[in-house]
């Protein structure tokens, strides 16, 4: 419990650390702001736009935009778009969060004595897993946007946090000129699998672990 405790208290200080590391180099004048693109192949399959959905919510809270673009028809890259250590930590996290899921995932189908199919309630699953992540790290954003105000002062804050968001959309529209929204997603099919996958959204842990670096090909793994 106590590690549980002090690792979902990392995605807090790295929000904070993020945004503290802007303002002052914008104090001191230094443009930290090298906006890059980082690619994340995943494997085309019935959990892909789930998976894509999960990158996405960790990207936004993040100061990172994340584009879902085809590769084949075994393979789609995921773009992610930002600075270095944003990068970085959006890679992370995501490996971090997607164990977690598939692992909580197969363990709720095998104790589920319910009569649907398995891609059915693995796909219901990670939504509702989705959905509570989001409301985790949109808490932890709020909370380091508050902190970093009360430290900098507001105005500074919101002026950086601005900045890095017009930057990285800057090089979304520079690498996408022609990109285009994704409709709306589907409903969950099975109620018991996004119920489940609420409880293990809500308890699992935002911790920082180590870098993802070329390892990040392995998320392309079949699940």
């Amino acid at each position: 419990e106590e590690a549980k405790a002090f690792s979902a208290k990392a995605q807090k200080l790295m929000a904070k650390w993020a945004i503290d590391d802007a303002v002052l180099n914008s104090v001191n004048n230094i443009d930290s702001l090298e906006i890059d693109v980082e690619i994340i192949p995943i494997t085309a399959n019935y959990l892909s736009a789930t998976k894509a959905s999960l990158l996405n919510i960790i990207g936004k809270y993040n100061n990172c935009r994340v584009i879902k673009g085809w590769k084949n028809q075994e393979n789609i890259d995921l773009h992610i778009i930002g600075s270095a250590s944003d990068r970085s930590w959006v890679q992370t996290l995501f490996l971090s969060l997607l164990t977690q899921e598939t692992r909580e995932s197969a363990i709720a189908w095998m104790l589920s004595e319910i009569s649907e199919t398995p891609q059915a309630f693995a796909t219901s699953f990670q939504m509702g897993y989705n959905n509570k992540i989001r409301e985790q790290l949109r808490e932890a954003y709020e909370i380091a946007e508050r902190d970093a105000a009360k430290e900098h002062g507001q105005n500074s804050v919101a002026l950086v946090v601005q900045s890095k968001a017009d930057a990285v959309n800057l090089k979304t529209r520079e690498l996408f000129p022609n990109l285009q929204s994704a409709g709306r997603g589907k409903n969950a099919r099975s109620q018991a699998g996004y119920s489940a996958g609420q409880i293990a959204g809500a308890q699992a842990s935002t911790g920082r672990g180590n870098k993802v670096g070329s390892g990040a090909l392995r998320l392309g793994a079949k699940t």
